[in-house]
């Protein structure tokens, strides 16, 4: 099977020389990466082909039936490198699902899921622009305390707003049905 990390490669313009590589995670899906500082492009690379090869190793272990303790330094590794919520237990556990519902013959799938849902989340999150960064936590406060507060009106306007980029004379020519219960709605916001 083909490295799902890209190597890095040198890409000159007439205004300035970037870094790039991609990661391949299903068919035709690309994830392009380009830095404008070889440094933070080697330290995003090498951590994401350090995560892939990582899960390949938990995936072996996970097919021989190996008992835990021989693929916990390998999830330990995983887990420093993700981040978040992830310590090696719920890694571990996480790990464990996704073989039983990829199989034995499914590491691509079990890479997929690993490297895109698990991997990539932090790498894009920090690419994105401090301006988006700081509307996204602004979001994520309004809705808090509107969920809290029980307005679900105005939640449900936050909530189409962020997801769709739509401006408010659009959001106010939306129609809106109301709900009885918020919860079926909305779902619980808790994480």
């Amino acid at each position: 099977m083909n490295s799902m990390v890209g190597r890095i490669y040198r890409k000159r313009t007439n205004i300035r020389e970037s870094y790039e590589f991609s990661v391949r995670y299903g068919r035709n899906t690309r994830q392009l990466f380009r830095f404008y500082d070889y440094e933070r492009a080697v330290l995003c690379h090498d951590r994401l082909t350090l995560i892939e090869e990582k899960a390949q190793a938990v995936f072996a272990s996970l097919k021989a039936q190996s008992e835990y303790s021989e693929m916990e330094p390998d999830v330990k590794i995983l887990a420093e490198q993700i981040g978040g919520i992830w310590t090696p237990d719920k890694l571990y556990n996480h790990f464990k699902s996704l073989f039983l519902l990829s199989g034995p013959e499914g590491l691509e799938w079990f890479l997929y899921i690993t490297i895109c849902r698990l991997g990539l989340r932090k790498d894009i999150q920090e690419g994105k622009p401090p301006v988006i960064q700081k509307l996204e936590e602004q979001f994520d406060y309004l809705e808090e305390h509107l969920e809290q507060e029980g307005r679900w009106l105005e939640l449900s306007f936050v909530q189409v707003a962020r997801d769709t980029g739509f401006r408010m004379s659009e959001l106010y020519s939306l129609e809106w049905r109301m709900c009885n219960t918020p919860e079926l709605c909305f779902g619980s916001r808790k994480k």
